[in-house]
């Protein structure tokens, strides 16, 4: 039956100190901030917002016992016979007794239910439509079972062994382009759709994939703002310089540990917000306190198979919506109310990182990678990953069609050399790269010269340089900067008159407003960034110089970010870790038992007023007072007595009675040691103590 907060406080106080620390443990918000006593505590857990808040956790058995429980709550019909049948018809059969006698244990350690006699009462009054969301309609005593497929462990390894190096590509791909081009950022926070679409270009992949390389990017601390008061561009920081100098297998552990406890959610962007607001990669929205948590009870399914085993995503949906319906439910909910396919989104991001592998052709069955089972067991999954993965090459394939094909990982300055002068066209186990105009003017305008990339071609790769690759190297270096951009805004000059006529009549070059000074000079409002870049679009061969003419060489490694900054940060989304749980459990404790101990002294001074009240005779100076004073100088006892202070105020104090004369009274405060001069006329009335 329902109980009221003083039922449920008398029963708090009869818990131990370790059935209480386990319940302030499962019940973290009952001490958020510390109670002052027993009675705040009942209050507290009686709310309906911490009782949802404690069944959020609870599975869809127990939540059905606990619904019963209230359903009945207000009739005497909570007694374990009547609820057992309740459950049996809820059950389609009759409840296990093992079942049924865990989840009272379950839910009597949390405080919501406890016995009296052969019924339970319950804390407070619980929604009966929130016990069954997310439940189904039959409900299962017991965890359904998993349908497993048993597959080969070395390919499930070698699927996500493919996934984890394809991880570490990209991510360092997507910041060495953030190097190059500076990521910008929203006024609002976060990064744009339009620069989501280019990155995803650039990197040949979908944008809810670098969607997801962004958010880890920036939980790791590889990606930065460059000015965080300002917050205007996103950059890789010096953790990204040492990040890439680690071993493949290292920079994926500490990618992979970073997306096991970052608190944010990228399955959440491109939803929208509670204002009906896209929400943007990066920006604090895809901030999410509970993201590990999820992680965590997904993954913790597929742990519990055996190595070589897989299963369906529609199997764990449904063995996750047994063990927490109420809390999957919530996970599920984006901020505008709308539904979000959480556990999908975690399954594909885990694949995507090579935790899970891919079991068989059809792609519908997942399993445990072993370097992932490692990391979930705490230990380093490095040197299990680096046997999967191939022996990085210091060698190249150009072919005839301009193609050029990395058979595997390139090493370090390979491959960001390979980034300068070649744009990828597929990436995979063999990444093949293709050399074009424009890679090769990105090449020039890192500095290089001609020589420098027919003798890099030359040096790396293992077939002959073909023919058509050293024209395209010879034409493209013989046309970069055959026109030159300075600023006026911007200044445009060349030493063919007949090309600047062209470029000035040019109708896709009208939005510059050129302006010829010469004919060979050229000036426009636009800034040179524009300028070269329209030139260029409009099929123009220019290339920048600076105010003494010369070519400017951009470097290919120029920006980096001052510090890192997590996006989004929110003092809502900062958890206790189980020790700081356990150090502040007890100390509630402490201020639980120090709460009482004033209870009971005030009880004890109202039991002493309602004594004082009642013995008038020893009040107000009276003989009999006086003699009751002079006794216990004699025989050193303590006694209560109540005065009036020199405010006008009723004070009571427990004293040792030490001296006696001329109308006053000297006693001692053994509690403070103190010593106290007191008027016989100011003493209202005393009494021995209890």
């Amino acid at each position: 039956m329902s109980a009221s907060r003083s039922e449920l406080a008398e029963h708090l106080r009869g818990l131990d100190e370790s059935a209480l620390a386990e319940l302030l443990n499962a019940r973290p918000d009952l001490m958020s901030p510390p109670p002052s006593d027993f009675d705040a505590l009942a209050a507290r857990a009686s709310t309906a917002t911490s009782i949802r808040l404690a069944a959020s956790g609870l599975d869809a058995f127990t939540l059905t016992v606990l619904g019963v429980l209230h359903e009945n709550a207000d009739t005497s019909s909570t007694a374990q016979p009547f609820v057992a049948a309740r459950l049996e018809h809820l059950l389609g059969e009759a409840a296990p007794e093992l079942a049924l006698r865990q989840a009272y244990t379950r839910l009597t350690e949390l405080a919501l239910i406890w016995a009296r006699g052969d019924e339970w009462d319950t804390a407070g009054e619980l929604d009966i439509n929130t016990t069954r969301r997310g439940v189904p309609e039959l409900v299962l005593a017991h965890p359904p079972e998993l349908p497993v497929t048993v597959a080969d462990p070395a390919a499930i390894d070698q699927a996500g062994a493919g996934s984890a190096a394809e991880l570490v590509r990209l991510t360092e791909q997507l910041l060495h382009i953030c190097s190059q081009q500076p990521i910008e950022q929203l006024r609002t926070g976060g990064v744009s759709t339009k620069e989501l679409r280019r990155l995803a270009g650039e990197l040949h992949t979908e944008p809810p994939v670098v969607a997801v390389l962004l958010e880890l990017s920036l939980a790791a601390s590889l990606l930065g703002l460059d000015d965080p008061e300002s917050s205007a561009t996103w950059l890789p920081t010096v953790v990204f310089d040492h990040w890439r100098g680690d071993p493949p297998a290292q920079r994926w552990a500490s990618l992979a540990r970073t997306w096991l406890t970052m608190r944010r959610q990228p399955g959440l962007i491109e939803q929208r917000d509670s204002k009906t607001r896209r929400i943007a990669p990066l920006s604090a929205e895809v901030a999410h306190s509970s993201a590990p948590w999820l992680r965590e009870q997904l993954l913790g399914c597929f742990a519990q198979l055996a190595a070589g085993s897989a299963t369906t995503l529609a199997a764990v949906r449904q063995r996750l919506e047994w063990a927490a319906p109420l809390r999957i439910a919530e996970e599920e909910k984006a901020p505008d109310g709308a539904r979000v396919d959480s556990v999908r989104n975690v399954i594909d991001e885990a694949a995507t990182i090579g935790l899970l592998g891919v079991a068989g052709t059809a792609g519908q069955r997942y399993g445990l990678t072993g370097f992932g089972r490692e990391l979930l067991r705490g230990g380093d999954p490095a040197p299990d990953l680096a046997v999967l993965l191939p022996e990085p090459v210091d060698h190249v394939l150009v072919q005839a069609d301009l193609t050029v094909i990395a058979p595997g990982p390139l090493i370090e300055h390979l491959a960001q050399a390979m980034a300068l002068v070649a744009q990828v066209e597929s990436a995979g186990s063999a990444t093949v790269y293709r050399v074009t105009p424009q890679s090769l003017r990105h090449a020039f305008d890192s500095g290089w010269t001609r020589d420098d990339v027919r003798r890099f071609f030359v040096d790396n790769s293992a077939t002959p340089i073909p023919q058509a690759l050293s024209y395209l190297i010879d034409d493209t270096a013989r046309r970069h900067g055959g026109l030159r951009v300075g600023v006026a805004g911007a200044y445009l000059r060349s030493d063919d008159e007949s090309l600047i006529a062209a470029v000035c009549s040019d109708p896709r070059c009208h939005e510059l407003r050129l302006r010829e000074l010469a004919p060979t000079v050229a000036v426009t409002p636009c800034t040179t960034q524009t300028l070269v870049g329209l030139l260029r679009s409009a099929g123009y061969a220019a290339a920048a110089e600076d105010a003494s003419g010369a070519l400017v060489v951009r470097s290919s490694q120029q920006h980096r970010a001052a510090r890192s900054v997590r996006a989004g940060s929110d003092p809502h989304t900062v958890t206790r870790t189980d020790e700081q749980l356990h150090r502040d459990a007890w100390h509630a404790i402490e201020r639980l038992r120090s709460g009482e101990e004033r209870r009971r002294v005030l009880q004890r001074l109202a039991r002493l007023d309602d004594a004082m009240d009642s013995e008038p005779a020893l009040g107000a100076g009276s003989e009999a007072m006086v003699g009751l004073l002079d006794e216990c100088i004699k025989t050193k006892r303590q006694l209560w007595i109540r005065f009036v202070d020199a405010h006008g105020g009723m004070q009571r104090r427990l004293v040792r009675p030490l001296a006696l004369g001329d109308g006053y009274l000297r006693a001692e405060d053994e509690r403070n040691e103190t010593s106290h001069t007191l008027a016989l006329h100011r003493i209202a009335a005393a009494t021995l103590p209890d």
